[in-house]
This record gives C-alpha cells, sequence and structure tokens, in this order.
C-alpha cells in the first residue's frame, strides 16, 4: 500500500491505532493529508489505543493537527496536557477529520517535525511522548505574563 492510497483513512475523527496495519506511516500520512481537498490544510484528529472494556473517551488520546508548516499536540488525559513550548495564545481553527470544526486549544501549535515526532512515537509506544515537553493544561510559565 502507498501513504497516498491510505489517506481515506484519515477522512474520520479519531483513529484506533490498535488497528492500524504495521505498513502504515500515519505521520506520512498525515504529512500529505494537506493536500487532500476533502481534508482541507487545516485538519486534526484523536490518535488512541482502544482498550477492551474501556470508553473511548477514558482512554489516553494524542489529539494532532497540521496547519501549513504547523503542527499541533495536545495529550488527552487525566491531566491534560499541553507542549511547555506552544506559540498560539488563543485557540486556532482546526477541522476534525476535515470535517467538524474543532479549534486546539491554545499553547499547543508546535513546529510541524515535532508534531510528527509526537504521532511516530505514540503509535509505537502508545504512551503520551517524550519528544514533547508537556505542562498541564491552563499552567502557566514565566514566558506566558
Amino acid at each position: 500500500m502507498t501513504a497516498t492510497a491510505d489517506i481515506p483513512l484519515l477522512h474520520t475523527n479519531g483513529i484506533d491505532l490498535s488497528r492500524l496495519p504495521d505498513s502504515i506511516d500515519l505521520a506520512a500520512l498525515i504529512r500529505q493529508a494537506q493536500q487532500d481537498p476533502q481534508l482541507g490544510s487545516t485538519c486534526s484528529w484523536v490518535l488512541s489505543f482502544s482498550q477492551e472494556g474501556v470508553p473511548w473517551y477514558m482512554t489516553p488520546a494524542l489529539l494532532v493537527g497540521v496547519r501549513g508548516d504547523v503542527g499541533a499536540v495536545a495529550w488527552s488525559d487525566e491531566p491534560p496536557m499541553v507542549p511547555t513550548n506552544g506559540t498560539n495564545p488563543e485557540p486556532v481553527d482546526y477541522w476534525l477529520g476535515g470535517l467538524h470544526h474543532t479549534p486546539m486549544e491554545p499553547h499547543t501549535e508546535i513546529p510541524i517535525e515535532q508534531a510528527l515526532a509526537a504521532v511516530d512515537e505514540f503509535v509505537r509506544t502508545g504512551q503520551r511522548p517524550t519528544c514533547v515537553e508537556w505542562r498541564t493544561e491552563g499552567a502557566r510559565g514565566a514566558a506566558d505574563g
């Protein structure tokens, strides 16, 4: 399978990584997704691993988005977390699965290469990516004012 042929995988809100074939390079698909006219240039997804007996909304998830040369990530678990180097002071418009308006929270936008590295790491480990330095959502650092 080519990465381009697998882009329809991204035409959904959430991606259950436990069902993702090993042959799929999800970060590469996400990079290419911005060229898909059905998704648009500013799209996002919820990546998670399903767990038997656990409702989807209670499993840890990586929220990821792409917007040109910018990526966005957030960690959805208790507590929710955002990158310490997130650059957007306000929510930014993204489209979940290319369909549903779902703004990414403040301080979630980071360089796209770092966001895609977080996707790769989460796909491999199923754990919160360590290539991103995280802080609790809403916690303010000295640089935030």
